[in-house]
This record gives structure tokens, sequence and C-alpha cells, in this order.
């Protein structure tokens, strides 16, 4: 399957949300799938990352479902957990960049001692659909749009992380 028909086949499940889960292991599914999440989540995005890569999250598909979904509503909400904290990636990356426009984003940023805590990432939409990377070393995941007690589950890890992780500013401050 080309990426113009992985493309398609992530859109026709994300529409569906019946929890049917498929499999991808490069940065170009990556990118599909979070452009996906982005595109069809009604009320918020969480992301769990070491640093938003912008081979994924920097892709104009992505930066623009994301700026969607922030300007469609200001109820709309959008967090971030990053492993390290480089405000000079985060000033170049599109993603934040375009991000950093709304205040319906929030970030924070995970000592090591939370980090001990879990061996992988993920992007949770609302409350039925996300990509999750058993091992963060890797780009190989699982998505799922519609599988809510999957979704329901990550949600609970990620709010037990969100308590124990440091807020910062997405964009920093110029002096």
């Amino acid at each position: 399957m080309n990426l113009t028909e992985y493309g398609e086949f992530v859109r026709s499940l994300a529409l569906k949300r019946a929890g049917e889960p498929t499999y991808n292991a490069s940065v170009e599914h990556a990118a599909i799938i979070v452009k996906n999440l982005f595109s069809q989540a009604r009320k918020s995005v969480d992301i769990l990352s070491g640093f938003c890569n912008a081979r994924v999250y920097g892709r104009m598909a992505v930066v623009e479902e994301a700026r969607l979904f922030l300007a469609l509503s200001a109820r709309n909400r959008l967090r971030v957990i990053l492993e390290q904290d480089s405000p000079e990636d985060r000033e170049i990356n599109p993603f934040f960049k375009a991000c950093s426009e709304f205040p319906n984003v929030e970030l924070r940023i995970a000592s090591q001692n939370v980090q001990d805590l879990y061996g992988f990432h993920f992007v949770l939409m609302d409350d039925d659909s996300y990509r999750f990377e058993s091992d963060k070393t890797k780009p190989a995941a699982v998505a799922a749009f519609g599988d809510r007690e999957g979704a329901k589950n990550l949600g609970g890890i990620y709010e037990g992380l969100w308590g124990q992780c440091r807020r910062v500013d997405i964009m920093p401050k110029q002096v």
C-alpha cells in the first residue's frame, strides 16, 4: 500500500470511528495518523512525546489540521507533554510556532523521574481515538479511531502524568 492509499485507508477509519486498529511503522505513517487525529477531534488532543518530531508534527498537513482544530472553538484543547525541554527546537518547529498563537494550548515537561515511569509515547484524541507507540524509541505504533476502552486507559495514564509535569511556555519569552 503506497502512502496515498494508506492516507485514504486511515481517513476512512477515522470517519467510521469503529475502533478498528491499524498498525504503522514509519514517520510518514505517523504523520498521516496524527493529521487524522486532529481533523476528527471534537474537543481534545493530548500528546506524550519526546520532542514532537518535526518530521511528523511539522508537516504542513498536520500543522493545518492542528490550527483548524484549535481555531474551531476556544473550548477545544491541546495539551502536550514533552520529555526534552528545548525552547530552541520549539522556536523552529512549525507545529509549535502555529500552535503558540492559540490560548487553548498547554505545554508541560516531564522530569527524568516522571519519564522513568513509562516507556511509551501516544497521542490521544477526544475520549475514543489514539496512536500508541509501545516502545518510545521506535516509530512502530498501533492506532485506533473509536476505541473508547483503549482511549480511557490512555486518558487515565495521561492525567496521572500531566499532574506530575512542569508547565512551560510553548514559545520562549523574548527578552
